[in-house]
């Protein structure tokens, strides 16, 4: 799904910018030839069907060049963030097997003080260059047989959560789930060849991934890549680029109601979506933002085995801690107790590791493991996470 997706949108945007990072900018024809050059440099250690690969990068061009290339040789490939402690980050690394990791040097020489062992191939962020080479690609003679569609339950990724709403776990996204995921994205949130994404957040986790990465690509769109969120540099950005979608975090959003940027007169009235999602937005962070710059946040819910599930397009004072509606082709219940319950194609059909799956993931409808309420309009609210102890106990119940 990735490869084809961008192979597409190459035929229909070849000359039109892709990506924009660290200065470089970059086109979908020439994004797609520096896949297409790391493709073949991976074939030639052996990488293929079956094989397993992680990547713990940072966000930058060369992230996404090797997600792609090792996705077009049906490589399943594990996300990790490199902001992750050393701890979490040997953890991720051992519960599955790897057959190489290309990892940032910095997370490399921690692992190594750790005592850690290296089972599997590793190529440093150092060494990269001669694998993606972002602005020196060349056309290679590529094998056309190698890039035929994988079947739709084929394991595309394999994504890590923090345990921040639970027991750390790690989910494997199809790509049947990825591609009505981003379908998905693509319809509800209207992005199209005109949009900007602006992204900042970790594309190694489920928000930066497909609403800041996989969809805006396959719909055309132009990706501004940071590696960190740099306010200073997004407001010289916006002063440059007609920047139409902002993906935040109630961080970042705290950050610009600071009286030494909101007095600096940043112009929003291009930006159509200031979307929120990592953790909950508070009403005085909304109520300051939208007096600072006459402008709603819209806060979205999602979760890594599901990924975007709902969201709040239509904020105002009256509702702006709530995640909305859910969107296209997902459908949202309350079930026991006020538990959040998502239908949905995007749901990931397994996990690595031996987690037990709930009678009612069973059954198509997923458990979120949040308590939320619906106001008279439908729109949803989160009010707190369900403890551990609760949800175990009615797992026993039920088994």
């Amino acid at each position: 799904m990735l490869y084809s997706s961008l192979q597409q949108a190459k035929n229909k945007y070849s000359e039109r910018c892709a990506v924009v990072c660290n200065g470089h900018h970059m086109s979908y024809a020439e994004l797609l030839k520096e896949v297409d050059y790391a493709s073949e440099r991976f074939g030639e250690l052996g990488l293929g069907g079956g094989q397993t690969a992680a990547l713990v990068l940072s966000n930058s061009l060369e992230f996404i060049i090797c997600l792609y290339a090792l996705s077009s040789r049906h490589v399943c490939v594990l996300l990790i963030n490199p902001q992750n402690d050393v701890e979490k980050i040997c953890e991720n690394l051992q519960m599955t097997h790897l057959d190489i990791v290309i990892m940032e040097n910095h997370v490399y020489d921690n692992l190594k003080d750790t005592g850690a062992s290296f089972p599997f191939q590793v190529i440093l962020r150092e060494h990269l260059s001669g694998y993606c080479r972002p602005g020196a690609s060349k056309l290679m003679n590529r094998d056309d047989n190698l890039y035929q569609s994988r079947n739709e339950h084929a394991p595309v990724v394999i994504q890590c959560s923090s345990g921040t709403t639970g027991l750390p776990k790690m989910a494997i996204r199809t790509n049947r789930n990825l591609s009505v995921d981003t379908d998905n994205i693509i319809s509800t949130f209207a992005y199209t060849e005109e949009d900007v994404v602006y992204c900042a957040v970790p594309v190694c986790h489920g928000y930066g991934l497909t609403m800041g990465l996989l969809a805006p690509l396959k719909a055309g769109a132009q990706i501004w890549l940071e590696r960190w969120f740099m306010p200073n540099r997004l407001i010289s950005d916006l002063s440059k680029t007609r920047l139409s979608v902002f993906l935040g975090t109630p961080e970042y959003y705290d950050i610009l109601n600071r009286r030494q940027y909101s007095e600096r007169n940043i112009n929003l009235s291009e930006v159509r979506l200031l979307l929120c999602s990592g953790s909950p937005l508070q009403k005085e962070t909304g109520l300051s933002f939208h007096t600072r710059y006459g402008r709603w946040i819209q806060q979205l819910y999602g979760m890594m085995e599901v990924s975007t599930m709902s969201c709040n397009l239509a904020a105002d004072e009256n509702n702006v801690t709530s995640v909305g509606l859910a969107v296209n082709n997902v459908l949202i219940r309350l079930g026991a107790g006020g538990e959040i319950e998502v239908f949905s194609e995007t749901i990931s059909e397994s996990y690595v590791g031996d987690r037990k799956i709930t009678p009612a993931e069973k059954h198509g409808w997923f458990r979120t493991g949040d308590r939320g309420y619906l106001d008279e309009t439908g729109r949803l609210y989160i009010q707190e996470r369900i403890k551990a102890s609760e949800q175990f106990a009615e797992m026993e119940a039920n088994l």
